[in-house]
């Protein structure tokens, strides 16, 4: 199987397979990577760890380049965009 889900809910995006889940949140984090075939639960996050430093590369990749191609650019929180969320207090 070779599945993929991805997510995005205005500064969170998440890229699901089979074997890894990887949550990214704009701009500063905190990210997570996790091993779904492990991990299930998602308890151990191991986006620090040296062993799997290219897992999270690879699947940020995938996420760039579907989001590139299929978000629009004027919400896109990722590229300077601005939200779709109305605000509930006024700013300032």
């Amino acid at each position: 199987m070779n599945e993929v889900v991805l997510h995005e809910y205005e500064c969170v995006q998440v890229i699901r397979t089979e074997n890894w889940k990887l949550t990214r949140r704009h701009p500063d984090g905190p990210d997570e990577l996790y091993d779904m075939k492990n991990d299930p639960g998602e308890r151990e996050n191991l986006l620090a760890e040296p062993d799997f430093i290219e897992i999270p590369n690879g699947l940020q990749d995938q996420l760039e380049a579907f989001f590139d191609e299929y978000a629009d650019p004027k919400y896109n929180l990722w590229k300077e965009g601005s939200s779709k969320a109305e605000r509930l207090i006024p700013p300032g």
